[in-house]
């Protein structure tokens, strides 16, 4: 039971890590800004 937990967990934190690149992404396209692209690699990485 704990290991599902942690699995929901982990995959709970990376959908929150990908929202936020995809916020980055919006964001570096609307202002004409590379540093939200760049930082969305980081986060990716």
């Amino acid at each position: 039971v704990a290991r599902r937990n942690l699995i929901m967990m982990l995959i709970g934190v990376e959908i929150m890590l990908n929202a936020a690149g995809l916020a980055f992404v919006a964001a570096a396209l609307r202002w004409q800004q590379l540093e939200g692209q760049v930082f969305v690699l980081f986060i990716f990485a």
